[in-house]
């Protein structure tokens, strides 16, 4: 039906929401937006959450990349912009290089990354198991919801999807809460129940992996709980920002233990490792040569891995004397002062 209207002399269709994988790899819509390009009918080209485009980016994605070569092999000239909330200067560099965007012709529209109604907090993590084998950080997000924030809503993003899970059900059945989960290992289906359910407030809480994200829009989130460090500044930067999108008081809360440390490190590496060997086996047609390179491959990306990019996220963490308003914004290339908080972080909080 898409298609068939695409192919009119003058489409009724003024915006065309497609993913990455679409624009990248299917032929058939590539020939019909060309058809569309040569007519004069496309306008533009705009990228949402354009930092998956860059490999500096901290949810860099082999389409997003691609998006780049499609455009200058099939749209040459076409105009294009790219939006997004957690990109660093070289991240920017690369989008626009990517994009094939001129800085001496190209508009940038910046605001603050400050979100002054948010109250960024970190907490120890107490990784104990009560007598009932209940872990005590889950008990302590049990009380942190039920003091402060009762019924209103909330995220808690959880490391793994079994973690979403067992937290949702420990909230649930030990402490009567109304908790769902979320994670990439649902349906579709099973996604999207719980997720309009968390929007519509009939289930004010979700636990969820990081797979709870791209088009999540409650402006009357009013917590965010990280339940185990986060993998990126970006990552959590963005995740955290979910609270408080109507300007109302909301809080960022993150519970850290030194041994999530090397469980971060593990995702990161194995990640990388898997990314890699996948990009190993599609370019080389030898499988043998490929079976016997993936083991020194991934003790290569243990390696290289970026140290920066953990010690970062641990230094934050640790920090109880900075202001974390002034560490998050200062990554992002944002001069801000310890002053211009006026105390809406745990640090500045406890020397006012």
């Amino acid at each position: 039906m898409v298609f068939r209207e695409l192919k009119k002399s003058l489409p009724t269709c003024k915006l065309l929401y497609l993913t990455p994988e679409q624009f990248v790899k299917s032929q058939h819509l590539q020939s019909v937006l060309r058809a569309l390009f040569d007519a004069g009918l496309l306008s533009r080209l705009i990228v949402d959450e354009a930092h998956c485009i860059s490999q500096w980016g901290h949810d860099f994605r082999v389409d997003y990349k691609n998006i780049g070569s499609v455009k200058k092999n099939l749209f040459p000239g076409l105009p294009a912009m790219a939006l997004t909330a957690t990109a660093t200067e070289d991240v920017c560099k690369d989008i626009m290089k990517t994009l094939g965007m001129d800085k001496k012709k190209t508009k940038f529209f910046k605001v603050s990354f400050n979100r002054p109604n948010i109250f960024w907090r970190v907490l120890p993590k107490n990784m104990k198991n009560d007598k009932d084998g209940i872990p005590q950080y889950v008990n302590f997000i049990a009380e942190y919801i039920k003091t402060r924030w009762l019924d209103c809503s909330g995220i808690i993003y959880c490391l793994s999807r079994d973690e979403t899970e067992e937290t949702a059900a420990y909230l649930r059945e030990e402490h009567g809460l109304n908790v769902g989960h979320y994670h990439a290992g649902m349906t579709p289906k099973q996604r999207n129940v719980i997720q309009l359910a968390w929007k519509a407030g009939k289930v004010p809480v979700i636990c969820a992996t990081v797979a709870f994200g791209m088009g999540v829009d409650n402006a009357h989130v009013r917590f965010v709980v990280h339940q185990t460090m986060p993998k990126s500044v970006e990552g959590y930067y963005q995740e955290s920002g979910r609270a408080g999108r109507d300007g109302k008081p909301s809080e960022a809360l993150l519970l850290y233990s030194r041994r999530d440390v090397g469980r971060v490190k593990s995702l990161i590496w194995s990640g990388k490792a898997k990314k890699k060997s996948k990009q190993i086996q599609v370019d080389l047609v030898d499988q043998m040569k490929v079976r016997l390179r993936i083991p020194s491959l991934f003790q290569a990306v243990v390696a290289n891995t970026d140290p920066p990019v953990v010690s970062r996220r641990q230094e934050y963490c640790e920090n109880q004397f900075d202001c974390r308003r002034k560490l998050i914004l200062s990554y992002f290339g944002e001069t801000f002062t310890k002053h211009q908080c006026q105390g809406s972080c745990d640090n500045c909080k406890c020397k006012k």
